[in-house]
């Protein structure tokens, strides 16, 4: 299928009806007798039910019709001349007019799977001259509101999406599973919505609906420097699988070449193979394409023998003329720059040619996998040639500075098995990975407990030490012992005790008492608090005398305390507590 420039809404004729109108014209120029040319039909959306017109304008009678049929039935050739310039200036007018409009309303047809075979994200690619009718000087990324219609019909609402430098739509297209399977057949151009564009992507639901034709397939190949040393073309899975199904791999083929639909050089013989999990063109031969070219379509013209047809007019990544490509501006040095893995040197001879070949496929066409991440990034193919070319610097290595690796340091496995995969680079120095040596990491791992031993005991000493020079009376006063009231008796009577007693003990703790002394205080207390009034007498009179002592932070009375009441163990609790009650109220006086 031919690629029109610029498409003539008004008329909406298909390729072979406008084949048909050149016939009669040239046929009306020999004189022939015809008769007036029927209105010819617009195409139908083949997923609609009913058939749906896809121009934008009603259809229109032909500009020189009444001439081209005057000058027929005389047999004037002045009569037919002038019918074929009215011909042309009409068609003319409404390119302009199409133009001028920013292409609203005309559908541009396509033929792309929804999801391609192999991948996993759905996809629209723009054609090339729908970018330079309806966004012309546009800056790419372009924001646009996409709607989709599925056999005629509106599917879901419109949503945001954008249009990037490689002219893939993929924003907002996953959100569609169940439109997996079907196939992209137009896109329209819309009335723009708050300022945005809006387009509206045609699906056709119909299996094994193709406009595309049986023996022709398109493709978006860029010739580069590169490409043409190498000749070595990458071919899509989909085409070798309905052109060649059976066939045994490697095979030999004949290329010929066309450039803007005219042959360009002499055919080459080519080989089809593999290389990988993917497949490739060999060439044989010089590619005679001038550099900046792009191989937009592969023809089969026979089993043996295929057509490569490139256009000097089309651009990848939307730099056609009249639209700017962002990725076309300068960006600083190291941003936005993705850097590539060297290709690694397969082992044996016989892989390593194949290695190789993926390696010029993949730098100089556009795979299925590699235009996925394209997409994202918003490159081209074109921009992915330059970057590699710009990251491959040499890498510093010891075997390239005469370093031999020592019996102490051995390198490590995944350096030894690097160095024999990787390659001589095209400027001569080997080129690796800044790969370092994995030193055991079993010292460090050992001393591991024994400094974090350390450094508990260091700690250990340092609160000690601060325990020491803090004063007692300081550490007696920061207890702030809890004050105890006697309850009138019962189970509250034996709890306030046992309260009691926890409080002195944090007061015998803060005195740093000896253990002997500790315990018997500890035994005097119970015994005191044993009997109901033995604990009303502890907590009015014992009690009280402690607590005053410490929250004064007076260290001696606390102890003379401590010492009393570990002397009056084996005696009557209630008489002495209450002597000794009165003494420490005095001592604390």
């Amino acid at each position: 299928m031919r690629t029109k420039q610029t498409p003539v809404p008004a008329r909406g004729l298909s390729d072979d009806e406008s084949d048909s109108e050149e016939i009669e014209a040239w046929a009306a120029r020999q004189g022939a007798p015809h008769g007036p040319q029927p209105q010819a039909a617009a195409l139908v959306d083949s997923g609609g039910a009913g058939g749906r017109a896809r121009g934008a304008a009603p259809q229109q009678p032909e500009p020189g019709a009444a001439v081209q049929e005057m000058g027929a039935g005389d047999g004037g050739e002045a009569a037919a001349e002038a019918a074929g310039a009215v011909e042309v200036e009409g068609e003319v007018e409404a390119r302009a007019d199409a133009v001028a409009a920013g292409g609203v309303g005309i559908v541009w047809e396509l033929d792309q799977d929804f999801v391609v075979q192999g991948s996993s994200k759905p996809r629209v690619l723009v054609p090339m001259v729908m970018m330079r009718a309806c966004f012309p000087g546009a800056d790419l990324p372009l924001e646009v509101r996409l709607r989709l219609e599925v056999d005629g019909h509106p599917w879901g609402v419109p949503f945001a999406s954008r249009i990037p430098a490689s002219c893939y739509i993929v924003a907002g297209l996953a959100s569609f599973p169940e439109l997996f399977g079907c196939r992209m057949i137009g896109l329209r151009r819309d009335t723009d919505s708050g300022g945005v564009p809006a387009l509206t992507a045609l699906l056709s639901s119909v299996e094994g609906v193709r406009v595309r034709k049986p023996d022709e397939w398109p493709v978006w190949l860029r010739v580069t420097e590169g490409v043409c040393s190498k000749r070595v073309l990458s071919a899509k899975k989909d085409m070798v699988r309905a052109w060649w199904p059976d066939a045994q791999l490697p095979l030999d083929l004949t290329a010929s070449f066309a450039l803007d639909g005219a042959a360009a050089g002499q055919p080459v013989p080519v080989q089809l193979r593999r290389s990988g999990r993917n497949h490739v063109l060999a060439l044989r031969g010089p590619i005679p394409l001038p550099l900046g070219s792009t191989i937009t379509s592969i023809r089969r013209l026979s089993p043996s023998s295929i057509e490569l047809c490139a256009s000097t007019a089309a651009t990848p990544g939307g730099g056609g003329a009249g639209v700017r490509a962002a990725r076309a501006r300068p960006r600083p040095a190291g941003v936005g720059v993705k850097r590539r893995r060297p290709q690694r040197e397969c082992e044996d001879s016989g892989s390593e040619e194949e290695a190789c070949s993926s390696g010029g496929s993949s730098s100089s066409s556009s795979g299925e996998e590699e235009e996925e991440e394209e997409e994202e990034e918003g490159g081209s193919e074109e921009g992915a040639d330059t970057d590699t070319e710009d990251t491959a610097v040499p890498m510093p290595s010891s075997r390239a500075s005469g370093q031999r690796p020592t019996a102490a340091q051995p390198p490590a496995p995944d350096l030894q098995r690097a160095q024999r995969r990787v390659g001589p680079a095209p400027g001569g120095q080997p080129q690796r990975r800044p790969l370092q040596p994995q030193q055991p990491q079993l010292q460090p791992l050992q001393q591991q407990p024994r400094q974090q031993q350390q450094r508990q005991q260091q700690g250990q000493r340092q609160r000690q030490q601060q325990q020491q020079q803090q004063p007692v009376g300081a550490r007696l006063h920061a207890l702030a012992l809890r004050r105890i009231d006697p309850p009138p008796g019962g189970d509250a009577l034996a709890e306030a005790g046992c309260t009691a007693m926890l409080e002195a003990q944090r007061a015998a703790e803060a005195l740093r008492l000896e253990p002997a002394l500790f315990a018997a205080v500890c035994r005097s207390m119970q015994q005191a608090v044993g009997s109901s009034g033995g604990a009303r007498l502890f907590l009015a009179g014992d009690y009280p005398s402690l607590h005053y002592a410490c929250s004064a932070g007076d260290a001696g009375v606390a102890r003379e305390w401590m010492e009393h009441m570990a002397a009056r163990g084996g005696g009557g609790g209630g008489g002495g507590g209450g002597g000794h009650g009165g003494g420490g109220g005095g001592g604390g006086a």
